[in-house]
C-alpha cells in the first residue's frame, strides 16, 4: 500500500503518461494540467519524474500548466469523482481488488481505464542529485520540458501568455568542487522504492475477523499479502486468554469485599452483645 507522498504522486503521473503514450503512439506533445499544490505537483520530485519520462519515451515536449487556485476548470474531474462516490454509496469495498471491481462498473458506456500501481520509483533521491534551486516552484504557472538529442531543456513562465525563460538544472550546486569535465550533471539513475510498511499482527487479526463478511476474492487477496510476511504464524496470543485473566482478577474483588462485610458485621454483633450484658447487669 502507498500514500500521497511526492514519490507516490510522481510515480502515478508517470504511469498514466506511459499509458497515454501506449494508447496513442503518434502523440508527440503533451499538455498536463495540475492544481497548484506544491507538495504534490509543483516540486523537484515531480519535475525530475517528468524529465525521466521524456528521456525514456519518444515524446518531443511536455508542458505542465498549473491552474489558478479557486478559478480552475475542473468540472470534468469533479464529474468523475461524483460518479465514483455514487457507486461507492451502494457497494461495500473490503480490498483494493473490490475497489477495482466497483470502478469498472461506474461508467459502462465509457468505462474508465484503471491502472494498478505495482511499483513506485524513488524520484526524490534522484532529484537531490540535480540542481533545481533556480526554479521558483511557488511562483511558476507553466513548466515546459523540451527533449533534445542529449538532454531535456526546461523553460518556465510566471504567467500565461508571456515568453518563457530557460532554466538550467544540470549544473553543480554552488560550493561543490568539481572538475571541468563534471560541469554538467548526468541525469541520475532512477531506482524503485524498496521500503514497505508491514502490517502489524493486530491489523492482521482484525482482517481475519472480517473474512466472514468478505467475498472469496477479497479473502484470497488478504491471505496472499499477509502470508508473504508470515504474519499468521507469528501472531500474539488470542484476546480471549487476556479476557480470561481479567475476569479472574476482577472475580477476586467481590470476594474481598464480602470478607470485609462479614468482619464488620461480626464486630457490630460483638459490640451489641457486650452492651446488652452491661445493661442486664
Amino acid at each position: 500500500m502507498s500514500g500521497r507522498s511526492g514519490n507516490d504522486i510522481a510515480s502515478s503521473v508517470v504511469k498514466i503518461l506511459e499509458e497515454v503514450v501506449k494508447i496513442y503512439p503518434s502523440v508527440c506533445d503533451i499538455t498536463l494540467w495540475s492544481d497548484s499544490c506544491i507538495p504534490q505537483n509543483k516540486n523537484s520530485v515531480m519535475t525530475c519524474a517528468l524529465i525521466s519520462f521524456l528521456i525514456r519515451n519518444n515524446i518531443r515536449s511536455l508542458t505542465q500548466k498549473f491552474g489558478e487556485p479557486g478559478h480552475s476548470a475542473v468540472q470534468e474531474v469533479d464529474s468523475i469523482h461524483s460518479q465514483i462516490e455514487r457507486k461507492l454509496k451502494v457497494k461495500d469495498v473490503f480490498s483494493p481488488v473490490g475497489l477495482v471491481r466497483v470502478l469498472k462498473q461506474v461508467n459502462v458506456k465509457q468505462p474508465f481505464v484503471i491502472i494498478q500501481m505495482r511499483e513506485f520509483m524513488d524520484y526524490k533521491a534522484a532529484a537531490k542529485k540535480l540542481n533545481f534551486s533556480s526554479l521558483p516552484f511557488t511562483k511558476v504557472k507553466l513548466i515546459k520540458y523540451i527533449k533534445s538529442e542529449s538532454s531535456v531543456k526546461l523553460q518556465i513562465g510566471m504567467t500565461f501568455g508571456q515568453p518563457v525563460v530557460d532554466v538550467v538544472y544540470d549544473t553543480p550546486v554552488r560550493g561543490c568542487r568539481r572538475t571541468l569535465s563534471e560541469q554538467r550533471l548526468a541525469f541520475p539513475e532512477i531506482t524503485a522504492v524498496t521500503t514497505a510498511t508491514p502490517l502489524s499482527a493486530e491489523k492482521v487479526r482484525d482482517l481475519k475477523e472480517m473474512f466472514k463478511f468478505m467475498d472469496e476474492v477479497d479473502v484470497s487477496y488478504y491471505q496472499t499479502i499477509t502470508a508473504s510476511n508470515n504474519f499468521f504464524s507469528s501472531m500474539p496470543p488470542a484476546l480471549p486468554q487476556v479476557q480470561h485473566v481479567t475476569r479472574n482478577a476482577n472475580s477476586k474483588q467481590p470476594e474481598k469485599a464480602s470478607k470485609r462485610k462479614r468482619s464488620c458485621s461480626s464486630g457490630r454483633d460483638e459490640t451489641a452483645k457486650k452492651k446488652r450484658e452491661e445493661a442486664s447487669s
